[in-house]
This record gives C-alpha cells, sequence and structure tokens, in this order.
C-alpha cells in the first residue's frame, strides 16, 4: 500500500537543548567497567552514579539541585565487595534503590532525605541466591516490591522484598530457559510478561511469574542486544546487528516471534545502542553507547510503524544515561524527555533536554507591568479571588481578549479620573457662586433676584449630575484596577506554558498492588496522573479488604509486629500462634469413648458435623502436623502467615539441594583425585 513521504506530527520540530556547565554535574569519577548497563540511575529527588573504587564497588548519590562540581570526598554507597555493575531506582519510592555487582549479589538500600551525609555500608535487604556476577536489575513497573535479576550463570531471578529477613537466599522464581549470558530485559506495562535477549540472538517473551516460555524468535538475520516493550502499542522493539555487523533495530509482535515486521539499518557503529521509549508522546529515542548521537523518532500501530523525526548531535561520547521519569520533566519550557549523559572525558554528567517549541505570548503581562506596580491586592474581593482561582482552565487567546478589553477600561478609567477631578472643581465654584448670589440678593432688584435664583437652581442640578457622574467614575476606575489585576493574575498562571495535548496522563509513583497480588496471578496497569500543577494522583483500584475474625486478632497483631525492619521470623511465634489456635477451640469437645462406628472412608473426618476427628486423618511425624486436604477445612492461621512458612521450606529445600551438588562435585574431585594418584603410583 502506498504512504505519504512525509507524516503529519507535532513532534517534528522537536529539538534537544544541552544544559550550561552550571547547571551540570563536574568531577565525577565516573566507571570505566565494560558492562553494558545504563551506570546511571535518575529520579525527581536524586541521580545515582556508578563511580570508580578500590577495594570494593560504590556509588555515588547526589540531589538533583546539587549542581555543579562534586566534592571529590562526597558521602558514597560502597557496601559491595566487589565493582557495581547497575543501579535502579524503585519506582515507587524515591529513597530506595537496586545495586548489582561483580561480588554475586543484589542490594538495596535506602537513603536519607536529606541526601547522603556519610559512607553508607549496610543495606536494608541483601539478595543472595546468583553462583556469578549480577549485571541487570529491573523493577517490576507496576507491583510493589518485586525487583528482578540477571546473571552470569544464566539465571534470572524474580524477588519478592517485602518478607521480613534482611538477607533473602530464596527468590520466588528462577527462570533457567536460557543457554546463554542474558543481555537485557524488559517488563510488559502491567509487568504479565517479560522480554529478554540473550547472547544466543534469540529473543524470548516469558511469563515472569512462572518462567514458562511464551515465544522465542529463532530469526538468524538479526542479533538482538537490547529489548524493549513499547508498552501502550503492544509491539517489541530490539536493537542490534544485522549479518554485515551493520546496527540496527527490528519491531516485533510480541505474540508472533516467527518474523519481525520491521528491519531498519542505522550506521556500521560497533557500541551498543540503548532504546527508550516515551508512552506519552509515542517517541522513541536511540543512543548509542561511545556516540554523540541521539537518534528519535515517533512510533505508530500502523505501517511503516517507526517515522524519523530528527538527530541530536554532539562531539562528546556518552559511556551511559539515565533517564528522568515523566513526573520529573519541565512542563513550563514543554519539556518532553530528559536525559543525563555520562561523558567520561571530561567527568562530567550532562543534562539534556528535548523540548517541543512551542510559542507563548508575554506581551500583554509585559503591558501591564505598570499596572501591576501601582494596583494594591486589596482591591480584589474574596469573590473575584474566587473567580481567578476559577479561570485558570483560560487559554492565551481568551487572555488576550480580556488583556484588550481591560486596555480599553483602562482608558475610559483615566478619563473618569479626569472627569471626577473637573467635577470636583466645579462643585466647589458653584457652591462660591451660591454664597455669592445668595449675598447679593438683598441689593439688587426683585426681577433679577429671580433669574439669578434660577439660574443658581440649574447651577445646582447640574453640579449634583456631576457629582453622580463622578462617583460612578471612580467606581469604575476601581473596578478597572481590580479587573487589570485579575487578568494579570490569569496571565501568570496562563503564562505557565502547561500544554495539555504534549502532557497526557502518564504513570505516577504509586503502585497499583502489592507483591501479593501479583503473585496470585492479578495484572494491573500503572496508575495514571497528571503533570497540571496542583492535580493528584486518584487510584482506580480499590484497597484490598482483610477479612476480620475474632479468632485472628492477635494473629493480625503478631503480623504487624514481623514486619518491622531488621527483625527475623522466630519460632516462638508460630509457638504462640499454636497455643493461640488451641485456646480459640476449646469449645468443641470431642466424643472418642466409642470409636466402634468409625471407618476410614471419603464421607467422614472431614466434615464440620463429625463429632471425632482420628489420628489417622492428623497424622503427626516427628512433632509436624499435616494438615488435610479438603476445601471444606479452614487453615488455622493467616494467609500471610503461610507463605511465609511456604518460603522458608522454599529456602531449605534449596539448601538441601545446593549441599547435594556440593557433594556431587566434591565426588568428582576426589575421583579425579584418585586417578591422578593411581597415574602417578603407576
Amino acid at each position: 500500500s502506498w504512504h505519504p513521504p512525509y507524516h503529519s506530527s507535532k513532534f517534528r520540530h522537536v529539538y534537544g537543548r544541552v544544559a550550561s556547565r552550571e547547571q551540570s554535574y563536574n568531577g565525577l569519577q565516573i566507571t570505566g567497567g565494560v558492562q553494558d548497563s545504563h551506570c546511571c540511575a535518575v529520579n525527581p529527588q536524586f541521580i545515582a552514579v556508578v563511580t570508580e573504587s578500590t577495594g570494593g564497588g560504590a556509588f555515588i548519590v547526589i540531589p538533583v539541585r546539587q549542581t555543579g562540581r562534586v566534592d571529590p570526598h562526597h558521602a558514597r554507597v560502597c557496601g559491595h565487595q566487589a565493582r557495581v555493575l547497575d543501579v535502579k531506582w524503585d519506582p515507587f519510592n524515591d529513597q530506595r534503590i537496586a545495586s548489582c555487582s561483580e561480588d554475586c549479589t543484589v542490594k538495596v538500600w535506602d537513603i536519607p532525605k536529606n541526601g547522603l551525609k556519610e559512607n553508607i555500608i549496610f543495606p536494608r535487604k541483601e539478595l543472595i541466591g546468583h553462583a556469578r556476577w549480577v549485571g541487570l536489575i529491573e523493577w517490576h513497573p507496576t507491583a510493589k516490591d518485586v525487583l528482578l535479576s540477571s546473571a552470569y550463570d544464566y539465571q534470572v531471578c524474580v524477588w519478592r522484598l517485602d518478607t521480613v529477613t534482611a538477607v533473602a537466599k530464596t527468590p520466588v522464581c528462577v527462570i533457567r530457559s536460557h543457554t546463554d549470558l542474558v543481555l537485557s530485559v524488559s517488563f510488559s506495562e502491567d509487568g504479565s510478561r517479560l522480554a529478554t535477549t540473550c547472547r544466543d540472538r534469540n529473543v524470548r517473551v516469558l511469563d515472569p511469574r512462572t518462567g514458562h516460555l511464551l515465544q522465542g524468535s529463532y530469526n538468524q538475520s538479526h542479533k538482538a542486544w537490547k529489548v524493549l516493550f513499547l508498552t501502550n502499542l503492544n509491539l517489541l522493539l530490539t536493537t542490534g546487528t544485522s549479518l554485515w555487523n551493520q546496527r540496527q533495530y527490528a519491531l516485533w509482535d510480541p505474540e508472533d516471534l516467527s518474523k519481525p515486521l520491521l528491519e531498519e539499518d542505522l550506521d556500521g557503529g560497533c557500541g551498543v545502542v540503548f532504546p527508550f521509549y516515551d508512552p506519552d508522546t509515542h517517541m522513541l529515542y536511540l543512543a548509542g553507547k561511545g556516540d554523540g548521537n541521539i537518534r528519535y523518532y515517533e512510533v505508530s500501530a500502523e505501517k511503516p510503524y517507526i517515522h524519523f523525526l530528527a538527530e541530536h548531535r554532539s562531539l562528546l561520547p556518552q559511556r551511559g544515561m539515565g533517564v528522568m521519569p515523566k513526573r520529573g520533566v519541565d512542563t513550563k519550557s514543554c519539556e518532553v524527555f530528559r536525559f543525563y549523559r555520562l561523558v567520561p572525558v571530561k567527568d562530567l554528567l550532562e543534562p539534556l533536554s528535548f523540548l517541543v517549541p512551542r510559542k507563548v505570548n508575554h506581551t500583554a503581562s509585559q503591558r501591564l507591568s505598570s499596572q501591576r506596580c501601582i494596583v494594591s491586592a486589596s482591591l480584589v474581593s474574596a469573590s473575584q479571588c474566587r473567580s481567578v482561582s476559577a479561570s485558570h482552565h483560560l487559554s492565551v487567546s481568551v487572555s488576550q481578549r480580556l488583556i484588550l478589553s481591560v486596555s480599553r477600561l483602562s482608558v475610559a478609567a483615566s478619563h473618569s479620573q479626569r472627569l471626577s477631578s473637573v467635577s470636583q472643581h466645579l462643585i466647589l465654584s458653584f457652591s462660591r457662586l451660591c454664597r455669592i448670589i445668595s449675598a447679593s440678593l438683598v441689593c439688587v432688584s426683585a426681577s433679577h433676584s429671580q433669574r439669578l435664583v434660577s439660574v443658581s437652581q440649574r447651577l445646582i442640578l447640574s453640579a449634583s449630575r456631576l457629582s453622580v457622574a463622578a462617583s460612578h467614575s471612580q467606581r469604575l476606575s476601581s473596578q478597572c484596577r481590580s479587573i487589570s489585576f485579575s487578568v494579570s493574575l490569569i496571565l501568570s498562571i496562563s503564562s505557565d506554558g502547561f500544554q495539555e495535548d504534549i502532557y497526557p496522563m502518564t504513570a505516577g509513583g504509586e503502585a497499583a498492588m502489592t507483591a501479593q497480588e501479583w503473585l496470585m496471578g492479578q495484572n494491573r496497569g500503572p496508575i495514571l496522573m497528571s503533570l497540571k500543577p496542583g492535580s493528584k494522583i486518584q487510584n482506580p483500584y480499590p484497597a484490598p479488604v482483610e477479612a476480620a475474625g475474632p479468632d485472628h486478632s492477635a494473629n493480625s497483631q503478631n503480623l504487624q509486629n514481623l514486619h518491622e525492619p531488621g527483625r527475623l521470623f522466630p519460632q516462638e511465634e508460630m509457638a504462640n500462634q499454636d497455643k493461640e489456635y488451641e485456646l480459640a477451640n476449646q469449645h468443641v469437645e470431642y466424643d472418642i469413648s466409642d470409636l466402634s462406628g468409625w471407618q476410614e472412608d471419603e464421607t467422614q473426618g472431614y466434615g464440620v458435623s463429625n463429632t471425632h476427628t482420628p489420628d489417622s486423618v492428623w497424622p503427626h511425624r516427628h512433632g509436624e502436623q499435616t494438615w488435610p486436604e479438603s476445601d471444606a477445612y479452614t487453615l488455622p492461621v493467616a494467609e500471610k502467615e503461610m507463605w511465609q512458612l511456604f518460603y522458608m521450606q522454599r529456602e531449605e529445600i534449596r539448601s538441601l539441594r545446593q549441599q547435594l551438588d556440593q557433594r556431587d562435585n566434591r565426588i568428582q574431585q576426589l575421583e579425579l583425585e584418585i586417578k591422578n594418584m593411581h597415574n602417578q603410583h603407576n
């Protein structure tokens, strides 16, 4: 089908603006590692950059507003024993960050509200489950306290962070579908699917809860490096190389990865191309590692899918890049995207803003600048203040019309002021004239006196009319001043430059569900917020309602105590819960005097109406109690406690498996040693 050569778009003229050196961050000892990660993470409060360090790994955290030169002795997060490979901020907590390292661990840190004042060594939580370097981490986009990690042991682990233990050794899910190193991971919009790229050239779409393979590509013409879900378009984008080592990008249908929808070559460079996507503007940014340019496109759901817009060029190559979340951009300057480029040749972190050129009329506000100086806020009444607050939605064109009318009113007010002053002078002269006439009536004839009286009456009538006009003119001038003041306020608000067409509802900083809800199979999209100043986030999802009962009041209190940070899960709590359950069921009397009528079949033993419970239904093994598998039976403890026991058992099973693997390895080592000893004797 035919497609027009030009694509009409409101983002065709988007351009990049580099911040000045005073607004950048200088003196950073940027890491020199070869890991293909961003090495930088940004949120509206802090910036985290992986730095060089001796004797372990570290990264620095600085406030966004603290621009300029960074103190070389600035406090760092230095709890890793080897080089830090990647850092990521929690999307729902601006003071929590996760890091992975060559020491085979993932650690979660709490950053103080005012920034780092001293080095942080001890993390809030440590995740130990990989056998080799951990190179990638990713937070769940909608569920709270869910973190994903990928390592050089070809495994992808999904962790749950709302557990009570400070050291977690058992992930929720371990994905072992990859045969080589995992290069990148990406969640879908609701977190129900996980896309990965591997060094074996394949792209996979997996279920992150179970690890089952949903889709897989075996295309040999495109070697994928990075993968990214285009969330609101249900498309998948990968960047990599072709058979002729040309850098290219490819577009896929996540439901069918047998053949890409689109393949396009970029250039012959050798650096990894990082893709970034803005779902609000449907803009795609491609930035290469070691390059100085950034290409940006507009993506649509119809062919030809991707439309080239422009390219930003710079002479300084970039080592990595951080992206400011959409809730942190500057809407007054029509900023739609902001990068933070790591420039190692100058130890520089350089902000790069992409702006939509929009013309905002400020001449009207300049015309009223003289009037603002002479008008005080006391002229505006309470009703006018309410009208000003209600008129925030007026556009610039409406405010321009108001300015024209206000200018006319101001001219009328100036004329009315002159009229009032003239009328006051006339009233004074009339009063003097009346006094003269009254004094001269005694020395003139009657005919002349009658004429003077009639003239004086006319003069007094005209003077009264002039006084009324003067009072109306004063009121008019005061109203003109108040209206000009309100319109100046409207202009100051409308000149902020909020453009609703380029700032739709975007993902906010609030989680849509808990980790438990996500693990139970629920899928929810992100909670949206408006970037307009003064707007609030509204959660469309109802809060989970916990079942209340008289038998579990003490257990709920124990659960609150269990979730204190740093507290372990003690065995005494389980013993107390068993005692409470026994006390709660003391009113049930079991008649065990006559067991002759009891038979072990499927019709007895599990119902509520039974008056006896045999030992065969409640077997005891080494002090452990096995519960019957029946839908009519209610579990004695809360659901969260059962999950806690389940995770503890999984951890024990994992440790036993590790011991078995170590035993097998030890057996192989001993066999080799025996063979070597036999060979030496022979």
